[in-house]
């Protein structure tokens, strides 16, 4: 049974946390993958408040509902758009691929639009790619250009320093692989030079001077260790 809504009992009870008649219904063999007219399942809705109890017991009772999306959104989505991040953390530690994407983009996307730092730095560390882009081409970052305030101003250097960082520790790692299999100094300079241009760009605006100054210092003394 449903209301005007094509909710169930499920969908009700999930969106309020009542875990305990979430129980109850999921031992009666309720359907957790019906929709109600906005597409949302159970899960999406008990994601999309925050009731991270309920996010348990559905994703213990159903696993396949993390692959359960549509192009509109996702669990994870719905999470990280209300800055759940506690929510956020119980998907990914579900194994929900963290680059799942809708037409709104990634989790990114969602948090950093809505002001969710902390999900945001959850998403980073999660291995996110920030490079995804939404249905019009765009990518996090953009979005934030075009939103401009202090909190998006923040949550745009947290998306650059990782972006760099990560780039920076590639070239680290492929300095090490091409030290280890005792390549000639041309090969090495090759893989220098794939980077270059992320390199570049990461140096240009992503960091303050005294950072970048520091983080160049850094590889050059790795660099000098290879030669």
């Amino acid at each position: 049974m449903s209301n005007l809504e094509k909710e169930t009992a499920l969908h009700c009870a999930a969106q309020y946390g009542h875990s305990e008649v979430v129980r109850v219904l999921l031992q009666e063999l309720t359907d957790p993958s019906m929709r109600n007219s906005k597409g949302e399942t159970p899960l999406d809705l008990a994601a999309l408040y925050g009731r991270l109890q309920v996010v348990r017991m559905l994703l213990t009772a159903h696993p396949s509902l993390m692959s359960c999306n549509t192009r509109k959104h996702t669990p994870l989505h719905l999470a990280a758009r209300n800055g759940h991040q506690a929510t956020v953390r119980v998907l990914l530690d579900a194994d929900i691929d963290v680059n799942t994407q809708t037409e709104k983009g990634s989790a990114l996307h969602e948090a950093a639009l809505f002001g969710k730092m902390d999900v945001v730095q959850l998403l980073l560390d999660s291995g996110i790619d920030a490079n995804i882009r939404d249905c019009q081409g765009r990518t996090a970052l953009d979005i934030l250009r075009e939103h401009p305030s202090q909190k998006s101003q923040q949550i745009t250097s947290l998306i650059q320093d990782e972006a760099g960082t990560g780039e920076l520790s590639k070239l680290l790692n492929e300095i090490k692989i091409c030290r280890d299999k005792d390549c000639s100094f041309e090969e090495l300079c090759q893989t220098i030079s794939s980077h270059s241009q992320s390199m570049e760009s990461f140096g240009s605006g992503r960091l303050s001077d005294e950072e970048h100054n520091a983080t160049l210092t850094r590889m050059n003394k790795v660099l000098s260790s290879q030669l």
